[in-house]
């Protein structure tokens, strides 16, 4: 019943579209006396609303994605150094030029790069809780 409803519709509105079923859609759209203009308009305005929709619904299901424990904290280090890591520097590279610059000490320098490595890329046990005491101690 309801493929036969479908095809009725389809006939009805699709293939059986003629001058006589415009006249009545433009009325329901409250056009009384459709013009070429006022045809255009509306089918402009329908168009730029429902991109506005689709692009309103988009956005609120978009959510920028969080940073994980590891990435904070590592972060917060980094923000302590004074310095920035370049673009396509590892930690490791960088934990060495915050040593060449005197930034912080040698020891908590590799303490904090190791437990950041070992937490976010190995999943080693205790290494998230390393990385918060040495970032912690770092203060």
């Amino acid at each position: 019943m309801a493929w036969d409803a479908i095809n009725a519709r389809w006939n009805a509105w699709i293939l059986g579209y003629g001058p006589e079923t415009q006249k009545s859609f433009m009325r329901w759209l409250g056009m009384l006396e459709p013009t070429w203009r006022k045809m255009m308009m509306t089918l402009i305005a329908l168009v730029i609303g429902i991109i506005m929709a689709i692009s309103m619904v988009l956005m609120l299901r978009y959510r920028p994605p969080q940073k994980d424990e590891e990435a904070r904290l590592y972060a917060r280090f980094v923000a302590k150094t004074g310095l920035r890591p370049r673009i396509g520097e590892t930690p490791r590279l960088f934990a060495e030029r915050v040593r060449r610059a005197g930034a912080t000490g040698d020891e908590m320098i590799d303490t904090i790069t190791e437990a950041y490595l070992e937490a976010r890329y190995a999943d080693i046990d205790g290494a998230r809780e390393r990385l918060r005491q040495a970032v912690a101690a770092s203060t």
